[in-house]
């Protein structure tokens, strides 16, 4: 129905922007993520020069982080599906 009211080159245009948006959004996202990786590389390469013995203390680190990071994901991922769960009787109520 909204193929057939809308003429094919407003569809083309309105897909052509979104994709334009999306290849925006994307190399932004590259960006932040690849100076973020040099930020830690050159704070780890300081650290290891200045303090030699670190070398052992990182990987520790690491690891730490990582297990931090998985026990964070699922506790929000939990407490983002129970926030949508009593939301939505809610927005049913309005409806009603």
């Amino acid at each position: 129905r909204w193929w057939d009211a809308n003429p094919s080159g407003r569809v083309l245009n309105r897909f052509s922007g979104d994709v334009e948006t999306m290849d925006q959004a994307v190399t932004n996202i590259i960006g932040v993520l690849f100076g973020a990786v040099l930020f830690l590389v050159g704070h780890c390469a300081v650290l290891l020069i200045t303090t030699p013995l670190i070398v052992f203390l990182l990987p520790l680190c690491a690891l730490l982080m990582e297990f931090y990071a998985k026990s964070y994901r699922s506790t929000i991922r939990e407490v983002r599906r129970i926030e949508l769960v009593s939301m939505s009787t809610v927005y049913q109520n309005m409806v009603e």
